[in-house]
């Protein structure tokens, strides 16, 4: 048996979530049971209206104990930090070594 199969959590980079608007609450409740020193990034994309701007990062900062951020273009991720995706944008994360 390799590694992988032996631990199935080792290999894992990153989580990656997504939810429709009405999952808010659902995040919350799972992101805050989270340590402060979370070692994982973690990209959450919900479905909201794009037509102004999203107050998630804001609301999900002030709840969690873990840093919050609006994810920008070309940033690079880090551990233990919840990224979203803007309204009206796709997130895609690319493997940059």
């Amino acid at each position: 048996m390799n590694d992988a199969a032996a631990n199935p959590i080792r290999g894992i980079e990153a989580i990656v979530v997504g939810a429709s608007a009405g999952g808010v609450e659902a995040l919350l409740s799972i992101f805050g049971e989270l340590p402060t020193d979370f070692g994982l990034p973690i990209v959450a994309v919900l479905h909201l209206p794009d037509e102004r701007r999203s107050q998630l990062a804001d609301v999900f900062a002030r709840r969690l104990r873990i840093p919050v951020k609006e994810a920008r273009d070309k940033e690079l991720i880090e551990a233990g930090t919840l990224y979203f995706a803007g309204p009206g944008y796709h997130l895609s994360v690319e493997q940059d070594r």
